[in-house]
């Protein structure tokens, strides 16, 4: 085989030719790719930022709770609370650290907070209304909760 062969066996690729809006429509192209990448990319590392730090808080309430330090576990779930208005559990254990607490008042208004969506929303109003007819001593609140508790169930 010889050069002139090989030559001719191989056809060379036609020239490519870019014109100006071709080469803008590629700038167009690769710009939204970037920006589509760039949004993505901060909306995965928000929500996994927010998913590591609902995990902190519940460890850190799991912790406390273990320690019977009431106080801690009060403070890390009105923190949680505060941060996140739903996490359902951050009101339950802020509830529970005020009844270990003695605080009646403080644990109705942490029930009071527990989201309609919160499978045991109809439980935290029976505890509130409890705690509204018997320690807190609070009849018309009382029979408002109950009433609440009667249009659910």
């Amino acid at each position: 085989m010889h050069v002139t062969d090989v030559n001719q066996e191989l056809e060379l690729a036609p020239e490519v030719v870019v014109t100006p809006r071709r080469a803008a429509q590629g700038r167009i192209f690769l710009g939204v790719l970037g920006l589509l990448f760039v949004v993505l990319a901060v909306w995965g590392g928000s929500r996994g930022w927010n998913a590591y730090r609902s995990h902190r808080y519940l460890v850190e309430c799991q912790t406390a709770k273990g320690q019977e330090d009431w106080r801690s576990l009060r403070k890390v779930a009105e923190a949680w609370c505060a941060w996140d208005p739903q996490p359902h559990l951050g009101w339950f254990f802020a509830a529970e650290a005020a009844q270990n607490l003695s605080d009646y008042q403080a644990m109705a208004k942490y029930l009071a907070k527990v989201p309609p969506d919160d499978p045991n929303y109809l439980l935290s109003l029976v505890e509130k209304a409890n705690l509204e007819w018997t320690a807190l001593n609070q009849p018309l609140e009382a029979l408002k909760t109950s009433e609440r508790i009667l249009e659910i169930d």
